[in-house]
């Protein structure tokens, strides 16, 4: 992971979201978003459920 500044607990996260083939890392966590967008597509929860609605997929938890 050359050129991403993670903490451990941060790289375990992200690099099991990577094993488990994830098509999308979602985290409230800023810095993390940015630096683990440089592997796999990423956003924040508010973004996706507001993803899932345009979808048409009725989520049970509502966006703020």
């Amino acid at each position: 992971m050359r050129g991403v500044n993670l903490e451990s607990k941060d790289v375990l996260h992200l690099a099991s979201a990577i094993e488990a083939n994830c098509d999308v890392f979602i985290t409230k966590d800023e810095p993390l978003k940015q630096n683990a967008n440089k592997l796999i597509p990423t956003m924040t929860p508010k973004d996706f459920l507001k993803n899932l609605k345009e979808l048409n997929i009725n989520p049970k938890i509502k966006a703020t």
